[in-house]
């Protein structure tokens, strides 16, 4: 007869490939807004489900006493059934950036943090090679609209 063959259970859990080192990633717009209506959107936490793909839920857990200390925020990610959610501080600086990095206690991401800058277009022609992205009636209004360049820029490792 045929030898008896040895079964060899092997177990790996689901996330147990080799983690890539720190990804960057940064994206720039030309949106028909000003910087303290996009800063104002932004600095709303509670209306990142709104915008943010993949955002499912966002609350502030705690305020500052002192405005130059961030807020402590906590989103929740993810798809219908596969959510996680993570803590961030979140930093002001008022009309100029919002920057959220992860907390230490968090068991989603080894680092993150993300800067949202509002700077305005001061030239007729923007210089980026990147295509306004407000649409093209906004476009052809004789009347010039306010043009904010908005760089995003996230880095991030996973756990």
């Amino acid at each position: 007869m045929f030898p008896r063959a040895r079964i060899v259970a092997t177990t790996r859990s689901f996330f147990s490939f080799p983690l890539p080192p720190e990804q960057k990633y940064q994206v720039w717009r030309i949106l028909p807004y000003t910087q303290r209506q996009l800063y104002e959107l932004v600095s709303d936490i509670e209306s990142y489900p709104n915008f943010l793909p993949y955002c499912t839920a966002s609350r502030v857990i705690s305020k500052p006493t002192i405005p130059s200390e961030p807020l402590l925020t906590e989103l929740t990610i993810g798809f219908p059934g596969v959510e996680q959610k993570y803590l961030s501080h979140v930093y002001f600086k008022p009309y100029e950036s919002v920057t959220a990095t992860a907390a230490d206690d968090n068991f989603v991401f080894k680092s993150l943090k993300s800067v949202w800058r509002f700077q305005p277009v001061t030239s007729p022609v923007p210089t980026s090679p990147l295509r306004s992205s407000c649409p093209p009636m906004a476009r052809s209004i004789s009347t010039p609209a306010p043009r904010l360049l908005l760089p995003m820029i996230l880095g991030q490792s996973l756990r």
